[in-house]
């Protein structure tokens, strides 16, 4: 689980946020926004939330371009951090 260094969320109001990340040189925007999606989801999941919006992308370009991603979050329940804990059973009990 690789998190940016540079990246960070911003608490808004109503349960959003923006999730900063700091862009990689050479590599495509289309590439870079999985990436950003990837490394919130790691982030999220370690502060115990589960997205509730489908995250939309902006970037500030400059010498330093950074992608923002607005989301709406919230902690997750006990039953949906259970849930999130063991990932693999819901594989196998698809299967």
């Amino acid at each position: 689980m690789t998190i940016s260094p540079v990246s960070k969320i911003v608490p808004l109001d109503g349960g959003r946020y923006h999730y900063l990340w700091r862009m990689l040189p050479d590599v495509p925007v289309a590439h870079q926004r999985g990436e950003a999606i990837a490394d919130l989801m790691d982030l999220l999941r370690m502060l115990g939330m589960v997205l509730l919006s489908e995250p939309r992308a902006s970037i500030k370009h400059g010498a330093k371009p950074v992608m923002t991603l607005t989301i709406t979050a919230r902690y997750a329940s006990d039953s949906e951090a259970r849930t999130l804990q063991h990932p693999n059973d819901q594989e196998e009990t698809a299967a």
